[in-house]
């Protein structure tokens, strides 16, 4: 069974250098693509680069990234476009809580 690490966890990984945490973001593209000041809209060339970018530094960070985003990114297709072989899983948060043995 898959268990996804706690945050004390992740924390003793990178102190001993076997993770890094990175931000995902680029900080003018998120404030661009903010749905407050585009009416509420969750698509158009904000968002799209924005999620380009995400992508792009997904695929750089190396053979396996891993990343916690909310449910309007769907990154699958900016992922494929530059990558086509790689993998993408999408995990919502009940299969978290089901792998780590929440709720039995």
């Amino acid at each position: 069974m898959l268990a996804l690490p706690s945050e004390d966890e992740v924390g003793r990984l990178m102190m001993i250098h076997e993770c890094d945490v990175l931000p995902l973001d680029d900080e003018q593209l998120m404030e661009a693509a903010n749905p407050e000041k585009l009416d509420w809209r969750f698509d158009g060339p904000e968002i799209d680069a924005r999620e380009a970018f995400m992508a792009r530094h997904l695929v750089s960070a190396g053979p396996v990234a891993v990343a916690i985003v909310g449910r309007y990114h769907d990154l699958r297709a900016e992922i494929a476009a530059i990558c086509p072989d790689c993998r993408v899983q999408i995990i919502m948060p009940s299969e978290i809580d089901r792998m780590n043995g929440v709720g039995r």
